[in-house]
């Protein structure tokens, strides 16, 4: 499957920050010290072993304890059965402290990447080359560079449509309409959609699971742009005479600002008339300004 390089990074880069925040909170609450073995007289024995300036924290609370007339950590007790929960958690802790450089390291090279990347675009070079050159049409063959990423983003985003995906499996006997593909559908305005977007190849999934937050919705159209691998939502609110329909449309449009569905950027929206009619035309336009290669 296609992804927008620049978008992917950037979501891998959030997904690896919050990442990294959550295991730095969690080393603190961890308890001290590592895990060690020994083995005595065939026998192989588990240590917890803390060093003496392992942390300057530690150093305090020892001697804060020590005043106190507290028992102090030792340097290194043999772990029985019981202690099972903290031999646990320290190899969490230790795991945890591998992780940490890596994911610091790839946070370093991802911020590197996203100044440095610009994508190949022969229009955008070509527009930006001095006037002289663009007396002439655009160079023999540069454009054959989008057309090739052009043809592996189509083949790309087709293999997706036809993946498995999780359905809304409500009310399936009022999916009556069917388009020359076999998809059936609820409405006819949703037809119209559909239709088009068959016709002019654009791959798509009809009312696939989207999981927000603790909610998932069924997005009328989840449609990945075979132009430059943008995932669009596409929904179609047909009963705008109805006020109860009215409130929940802007509830769930709420939802998806939320999370960055946001209408005319990631998110197109249609309407009904309140009686019930739909312009075609502007499905084409629609399709033409956001999806079309």
């Amino acid at each position: 499957m296609y992804y927008d390089l620049r978008k992917s990074v950037e979501e891998e880069q959030r997904h690896m920050t919050s990442l990294l925040e959550d295991l730095e909170k969690e080393m603190r609450l961890l308890p001290e010290g590592s895990l060690s073995q020994k083995r005595i007289k065939g026998r192989t024995y588990l240590y917890r072993y803390v060093k003496e300036s392992e942390t300057s924290d530690e150093r305090k609370r020892s001697s804060r304890a020590a005043l106190q007339g507290k028992p102090v950590l030792p340097r290194q007790k043999c772990l029985s059965r019981g202690d099972a929960d903290l031999a646990a958690a320290l190899q969490r802790k230790h795991f945890i402290k591998k992780c940490i450089p890596l994911l610091r390291n790839n946070l370093r090279t991802m911020e590197l990447f996203l100044r440095s990347y610009k994508p190949i675009d022969s229009t955008e070079i070509y527009e930006k080359m001095p006037a002289a050159y663009r007396q002439l049409p655009m160079p023999e063959g540069a454009q054959a560079i989008c057309d090739g990423i052009s043809r592996n983003r189509r083949e790309e985003a087709l293999a997706w449509c036809g993946e498995p995906y999780e359905k809304n499996e409500l009310f399936p006997e009022s999916l009556l309409h069917v388009t020359l593909g076999g998809r059936k559908l609820r409405s006819k305005s949703e037809l119209v959609i559909a239709s088009v977007l068959e016709a002019k190849r654009i791959p798509f999934r009809y009312e696939a699971a989207l999981s927000l937050g603790d909610k998932i919705y069924y997005p009328d159209f989840t449609i990945l742009s075979p132009r430059d691998g943008k995932v669009y939502y596409w929904e179609h609110f047909g009963m705008m005479n109805d006020g109860n329909y009215e409130v929940s449309m802007e509830r769930k449009l709420s939802d998806y600002r939320k999370h960055g569905i946001v209408n005319w950027d990631n998110l197109i929206l249609t309407y009904d008339d309140l009686k019930g009619a739909l312009d075609s035309r502007i499905i084409h336009r629609l399709i033409r300004v956001f999806l079309e290669e």
